[in-house]
């Protein structure tokens, strides 16, 4: 140093010095504090967010450098949080980190690697009573029957389209290999079995449906007397606009030998629906007629002919008396006319009787929304009447037919019924 320098040049370079050691914490304050962010393998971790925290608030956040260094000014002393974070490793905290005058200089926070992590989280509701019905295990509405080729005018004559129901040679359904006897049929919430066979008998027209239901394990009371399954059907109300639907209204006629001897099926269907009061009171009805001869091929034409004639009609009437209490009534009319019953070989037409039956079923419903279910009371009657009456009192002869060139003598007579 030149012994002519100024005193004051001398007092700058001192000042020079002291700033070259390194900053002084301020009287009572802490030092400068460094962050070191490694990873597992104590390589540094460059960009790492670093913040220090006071309580909840946040003071200060910097992010490391390629050797995974930053620095905080001096701070007054207190207990910090200071929190590392990077995407692909785990948040890391430090937390109450007394950072005064005795704290280190540097801190060295390790940050692990994210591992892959799965979560399944199950809700459930548990009930002590089941208050629903089992699952139906097949179902069926209205608009897919009406694809069928084979167009069923009744419930009995599109059931055999759900699994698990066929219809026997001699037209008797099957319900899982039972009979229909061993089941039961609803039509809301009614039961409409037949009470002297249990049978199904003349159910309600398919155009009238909302749906069909098969259940084979209902496990319910409620459903009334069956030991297999139970059909349940729906029927449908009459809509917001008045219409009506015409189905099937051409006949098939019977042909022989290239002549027309008359008719052979006919099955028209009428629907008819809609509001008498709007948004109150709704009428719906479903009407079919039905006749059919059924030839019996062992016999010559035209004594080989069973007849069937009837109509079938639902009438149906829904009152919404409020938001939470629907009111509805319907009449089931099924009166039927058969001819020549049990014709066969060997019981030719004079020998069959004729036979009617009717069915009137009137049924009442009344549902209330309480307390998030439903209550609903029903009251259904039903009337039927059978009659079976004979072509004539003659006596029943039976002889077995003669073969050509010979002569049959032994006969059996029958008093007739």
């Amino acid at each position: 140093m030149s012994p002519h320098m100024p005193a004051k040049w001398i007092l700058v370079l001192l000042a020079s010095a002291c700033s070259v050691q390194g900053q002084t914490p301020p009287p009572g304050g802490a030092r400068p504090l460094a962050v070191i962010v490694l990873d597992q393998s104590r390589l540094p971790v460059p960009g790492a967010e670093v913040e220090i925290a006071l309580w909840d608030q946040s003071l200060a956040t910097v992010f490391s450098d390629q050797s995974g260094r930053t620095v905080f000014p001096p701070r007054k002393p207190g207990r910090y949080t200071i929190r590392v974070s990077k995407a692909g490793f785990e948040t890391a905290a430090v937390p109450d980190f007394a950072w005064d005058e005795a704290a280190p200089a540097s801190l060295e926070v390790t940050l692990m690697a994210a591992g892959t992590r799965e979560s399944i989280e199950v809700h459930a509701e548990a009930s002590a009573v089941t208050t629903a019905a089992a699952a139906p295990s097949a179902s069926i509405s209205a608009d897919a029957v009406k694809a069928v080729p084979s167009r069923p005018a009744t419930v009995a004559d599109a059931l055999p389209l759900i699994p698990a129901v066929v219809r026997q040679p001699g037209g008797a359904l099957q319900l899982s290999g039972t009979g229909e006897h061993r089941n039961a049929m609803l039509v809301n919430s009614a039961d409409v079995t037949d009470p002297a066979t249990g049978e199904f008998g003349l159910t309600v027209p398919i155009d009238i449906v909302e749906r069909v239901n098969y259940f084979q394990t209902p496990y319910l009371a409620e459903y009334g007397r069956f030991s297999s399954g139970v059909v349940s059907v729906d029927t449908k109300r009459g809509g917001e606009e008045w219409k009506w639907e015409l189905n099937d209204p051409l006949p098939e006629f019977n042909i022989r030998s290239w002549h027309m001897r008359g008719l052979r099926t006919t099955t028209p269907r009428l629907n008819v629906e809609g509001p008498i009061l709007p948004g109150k009171l709704y009428f719906s009805q479903g009407f079919d007629y039905e006749m059919r001869k059924t030839p019996v091929f062992t016999l010559p034409f035209p004594f080989n002919q069973k007849k069937t004639a009837g109509f079938n009609s639902f009438t149906q009437i829904d009152w919404i008396a409020s938001a939470r209490n629907l009111l509805t009534g319907s009449v089931h009319m099924a009166p039927q006319r058969l001819q020549f019953v049990n014709l066969n070989y060997y019981n030719p037409q004079p020998t069959t009787p004729d036979a009617n039956t009717s069915n009137y079923t009137a049924t009442v419903s009344d549902k209330w929304g309480v307390l998030g279910g439903i209550w609903e009371n029903t009251v259904s009657a039903t009337r039927f009447h059978a009659g079976v009456w004979p072509k004539g009192d003659a006596d029943y002869v039976m002889q077995p037919k003669s073969m050509p060139g010979t002569t049959s003598r032994n006969s059996i007579a029958v008093p007739s019924a």
